[in-house]
């Protein structure tokens, strides 16, 4: 289980990552899933991979608008918080 910080920006950036991985691993299944497309031998194979695919973009899509948002309130959070912070460790 992963450790409690007491730093609520450290827990943002880190479930950030999280994040930005899980979106990492959806672009490499649809960069997977359109290898098959061009591989498809009929067109009602093809339909139904790109079914599959669109699914897929439209759920990157949303979870990339949510981590730009999450970004966006740490980076405010950063420039309001009293003390700079010279490096997360």
């Amino acid at each position: 289980m992963a450790k409690a910080s007491d730093n609520p920006l450290t827990d943002s950036l880190r479930r950030l990552e999280t994040m930005l991985a899980r979106t990492r691993d959806d672009f490499a299944d649809l960069k997977l899933r359109m290898a098959d497309v061009g591989q498809a031998g009929s067109s009602a194979q093809s339909e139904v991979l790109l079914a599959g695919i669109s699914n897929r973009l439209d759920q990157a899509d949303e979870r990339l608008h949510r981590i730009e948002h999450r970004i966006d309130l740490v980076m405010r959070e950063i420039e309001n918080a009293p003390v700079r912070l010279e490096a997360c460790k």
